[in-house]
């Protein structure tokens, strides 16, 4: 995690100390845009651009401790701007949809009822529990108010319950439970 003097290196000028926090961040802004596009190489784009303008806001961060959820949010904004710009179609097939930390054949259920969610409901999910967004980023991220957020994400997790729950009955013989 960078700290106080790493920040006030790279505000000062120094190369090799931004370059570490660009270091860093990658890995963060990369998750985040693609938990929203789907796309690994979409989200290549939406992180470089991301970056950019994480680096230059350098100089106005307060503490090495905002970094993180700085870049979060800013990664996030650029991935939904590049999704809206494109006006792409999101990947249902389990096989394009991120890898987000899950192992084993028992989350692949999860992983595809994720996939085939809307992107209104899939993205704050992604966001909120993939990348540890709060409600407040994730709305300045979309441009939308954190309520609709935390609306959302309730919405997407009771059509997720109820998307698992139908593969667990429709896995049972006879229809037992």
């Amino acid at each position: 995690m960078a700290t106080e003097a790493d920040l006030a290196a790279a505000r000062g000028g120094n190369q090799e100390a931004l370059e570490n926090l660009a270091q860093e961040i990658w890995p963060l802004a990369f998750r985040v845009a693609l938990a929203v596009l789907a796309d690994r190489h979409a989200a290549q784009d939406a992180a470089q651009e991301a970056m950019i303008n994480i680096l230059r806001a350098v100089p106005g961060l307060r503490s090495a401790q905002a970094l993180p959820a700085y870049a979060r949010k800013v990664a996030a904004r650029c991935a939904h701007r590049e999704l809206q710009r494109t006006r792409r179609e999101l990947p249902t097939e389990v096989s394009s949809f991120p890898d987000l930390g899950f192992v084993g054949d028992e989350y692949l259920d999860l992983r595809q009822a994720i996939a085939e969610m809307v992107a209104e409901d899939r993205i704050p999910l992604l966001l909120h529990y993939g990348a540890g967004m709060t409600s407040a980023e994730i709305g300045e991220a979309l441009g939308i108010a954190a309520t609709a957020v935390r609306f959302r994400l309730m919405r997407a997790k009771d059509r997720l319950r109820r998307a698992l729950s139908s593969v667990e009955e429709g896995a049972m013989p006879n229809g037992a439970h």
